[in-house]
């Protein structure tokens, strides 16, 4: 079997990306982390990890793949490589395609580089991501908005990244998604402060963070203004655009230091939000609220909060974390996925819906879906990450707590549908359909799911579903995954699917020998910059 190894050897007070696939190496990966390793105590580099975040509707997944290190500090940092998997581009079946390495901007980001693509457009010719590095401008490290465009689908290779422009005078930035058309980018540009002593929190008082979107056309960046509460919610980020410019997302407090940390660069948010050890629990910390901004109104609007579903509970806090495509000549993006909740313990995945505009809008609390994992010992919540040009089609994730073997808190992979009047849906695990079809999944824990694509032929709908999870072999080695399931052409789009497939980056071995062994990135880090880069404690 084919698997990850590290990405960087610690040695000497040098950290170098040395490649994504080799021989397997022993690692403390669980499922905790939906795609990413735990660590413990011990020094050198010992976990892999590899996730993905977003995928085309041509079937370019995009994501990022490293390796977790201990510093002689007793903390941890990661160097991340962007990666594209051309998973169904090459219209040979699932996983036909290649695993291609992104571009990382050494030379400018001379002593410590690492990146994830975080957004991929319709077409699966332009990336967005964020770029973590150290290039003395500033303490500590910078966190950048970047792009990749190819010419050709998929053709990443040789492709140089460009930075997004910032803001006035702006220093740091992400950019976590980009349009269908690639007309738009949307993430954040600010300036964050570190605490001079490990671990380098935020400085809350002096950093900025606000809500941006990107013209690609102009290469110019625009701030989406004040929250709807400056005052006790003054940071902001935008998650998702749609083609004429609506962007959601959420705003409120500074998330803690894990959003800035490399363990996590790309997800900034994501970590499990009952991972109260790793992220601290978001209603005393975070606070985060959903929003919309459309171009027409030029204000950040909050979303509802009380489903209409379940009007005996109002949520507190949420996200909103992706936006359909929408149909037409100018996609309107009419319906938002993403959380609410109250606690670690009390959230659900939900649904935004609109007309005019976003004028009004409803919010559908998804189905409750209970985790099949025999390792489950209590469900926590739940979070939806995409959905489908239509707005019928959502996929997810389901959180849990599990055995201490699996650090007390695990996922798995879900998907949603709607109704066609978008009042009820119904939901299962990947897990489960899969086996409902005679698609043995035993070998594998499908830990989450962020990108979704479907189309339509004559005879039939073709989902195509990307997820992060891992092997249940000895390392809990992680892996990338493509589900295809199938429904008749004839039914509703919130019947069950025909038939189902899936393959993973590991399985596909044509791929992975031509990509053989990444080159060395050439990056370095002396050992104090190691320790200002950690945020994670041991």
């Amino acid at each position: 079997m084919v698997s990850l190894t590290g990405l960087v050897g610690l040695d000497g007070g040098e950290a170098a990306a040395q490649g994504i696939f080799d021989t397997a190496k022993s690692g403390p990966f669980t499922s905790s982390y939906f795609g990413e390793a735990t660590y413990s105590a011990g020094g050198g580099c010992f976990g892999s990890y590899l996730h993905g975040s977003a995928m085309s509707a041509s079937g370019l997944a995009v994501g990022g793949a490293g390796t977790i290190c201990e510093t002689p500090y007793g903390s941890v940092f990661a160097v991340e490589v962007p990666i594209v998997w051309a998973a169904n581009m090459a219209g040979g079946g699932l996983g036909s395609g290649a695993v291609t390495a992104l571009a990382l901007p050494e030379a400018r980001l001379s002593n410590f580089v690492s990146g994830s693509a975080t957004g991929v457009d319709a077409a699966g010719k332009t990336v967005v991501g964020v770029v973590l590095g150290a290039d003395g401008t500033q303490a500590n490290y910078d966190i950048y908005p970047y792009i990749w465009q190819a010419s050709t689908a998929g053709a990443f290779a040789g492709v140089t990244p460009t930075q997004l422009p910032l803001h006035g005078a702006d220093t740091d930035g992400a950019a976590y998604g980009i349009s269908p058309n690639a007309a738009y980018a949307t993430g954040w540009s600010g300036t964050l402060q570190f605490n001079a002593s490990w671990p380098h929190g935020i400085l809350t008082g002096t950093s900025t963070m606000q809500a941006a979107i990107w013209n690609l056309s102009t290469n110019s960046v625009q701030l989406l203004g004040a929250t709807p509460d400056p005052v006790s919610s003054p940071a902001s980020s935008g998650k998702a655009v749609a083609d004429n410019g609506t962007v959601v997302g959420w705003y409120g407090l500074f998330p803690r230091g894990a959003f800035t940390n490399d363990v996590n660069l790309a997800r900034g948010s994501g970590l499990l939000l009952s991972d109260t050890d790793q992220f601290g629990d978001y209603a005393t910390i975070w606070q985060p609220k959903p929003f919309v901004w459309t171009l027409a109104s030029g204000t950040m609007t909050q979303l509802g909060m009380t489903p209409l579903n379940n009007s005996s509970t109002t949520y507190a806090y949420g996200e909103a974390r992706a936006l359909n495509a929408g149909s037409g000549s100018v996609a309107t993006g009419s319906v938002a996925v993403g959380w609410l909740g109250n606690s670690a313990t009390n959230f659900e995945a939900v649904r935004w819906s609109t007309t005019d505009n976003w004028a009004t809008h409803s919010t559908l609390q998804l189905a409750t879906v209970a985790p099949t994992d025999t390792d489950n010992l209590g469900r926590l919540g739940a979070v939806a990450n995409a959905v489908d040009a239509s707005g019928s089609n959502v996929v997810g994730r389901v959180e849990y707590a599990c055995t201490a073997s699996s650090s007390g808190l695990c996922s798995q992979a879900v998907y949603w549908s709607v109704t066609s009047d978008g009042q009820s849906s119904s939901g299962a695990t990947l897990a489960s359909i899969l086996a409902s079809l005679g698609v043995g999944t035993a070998n594998v824990t499908l830990t989450d799911a962020t990108g979704i694509a479907v189309s339509a032929t004559s005879s039939s709908s073709n989902i195509l579903i990307l997820g992060s999870g891992h092997r249940n072999d000895a390392d809990s080695t992680q892996d990338l995954f493509l589900v295809q399931l199938t429904r008749t052409a004839s039914t509703p789009t919130d019947t069950a699917p025909t038939s189902g497939s899936i393959t993973s980056v590991l399985e596909q071995r044509a791929s992975l020998a031509s990509l053989g062994v990444i080159a060395n990135q050439g990056v370095t880090a002396t050992d104090a910059a190691m320790g200002a880069l950690a945020t994670a404690a041991d």
